[in-house]
């Protein structure tokens, strides 16, 4: 249950608060007492692309405003968290003004997704938007996603689907132990409603591997639909939070 997750998680030591807003981080890591207790925004936070077409990020009085245009292939913008955490963790990312605009044939959502630092790169993440495809109506969904890059292909599968519209709230991702927990509160409710969970394994996650970020796809041409959003908090607990050392590095990062 929920609760059990919680009671579970509320032993966790180490916290980083992520205000994106304010762009402040306030951090209390006791798993390293020689770390900085307060580490500078700048070096915490890194927005970065995979195309650099259609897209913007930009620091509003909202947030972190995000905006992805449509695109055929499958695009993606996104922004890291300049450390890695290992043990049990809690990431809760807060955003608000969601707009998605429907594809004819594709998605446009936003997402939270921890990248474990395992042979394939394992993606584990938390998607809320628009689906659509021809002969089945759009979908409003929250759905719960994997990709593994295995050494001939891309592997994608999705789990936990759930009809969800709400165009603020929060999407939350946990583990304890090996099995990892996949949560979405509608706007501001404390109540998260529990997706899907599953076995994933107990490594720990990559440097730049808490991201947020907005995609688009759209198998048609010329493509259709996009998505906005305000990202407004990120919200990182664990057993170990483990900083960069230097502020974080934007290239060669799938």
């Amino acid at each position: 249950t929920i609760e059990e997750i919680d009671r579970r998680l509320a032993q966790l030591k180490d916290s980083v608060e992520i205000d994106l807003v304010a762009r402040s981080v306030q951090s209390k890591l006791k798993s390293r007492p020689d770390s900085r207790m307060d580490m500078p925004f700048e070096n915490t936070f890194a927005i970065w692309s995979i195309s650099d077409r259609g897209e913007s990020a930009t620091w509003q009085p909202e947030g972190l405003l995000m905006t992805r245009a449509a695109s055929q292939k499958y695009e993606e913008l996104q922004a890291s968290v300049s450390a890695r955490v290992a043990g049990d963790f809690d990431i809760v990312a807060k955003f608000a003004d969601l707009q998605v605009e429907t594809p004819s044939d594709g998605s446009s959502a936003i997402h939270l997704i921890v990248v474990a630092d395992d042979p394939l790169q394992t993606h584990c993440g938390v998607l809320h938007g628009v689906s659509a495809h021809p002969g089945i109506d759009q979908r409003r969904v929250t759905q719960v996603e994997f990709i593994r890059f295995r050494p001939s292909r891309v592997e994608i599968n999705f789990d936990g689907v759930a009809a969800e519209a709400s165009d603020s709230g929060k999407l939350r991702i946990a583990r304890i132990g090996r099995r990892m927990y996949f949560m979405m509160a509608e706007e501001d409710s404390p109540t998260f409603r529990l997706l899907h969970s599953t076995d994933v394994g107990d490594v720990p996650l990559q440097f730049n591997g808490i991201r947020l970020l907005c995609g688009t796809n759209d198998n048609k041409s010329p493509p259709s639909g996009g998505v906005r959003v305000n990202w407004k908090s990120l919200s990182i607990r664990a057993d170990r939070v483990i900083p960069l050392p230097t502020p974080a590095n934007q290239t060669g990062v799938k």
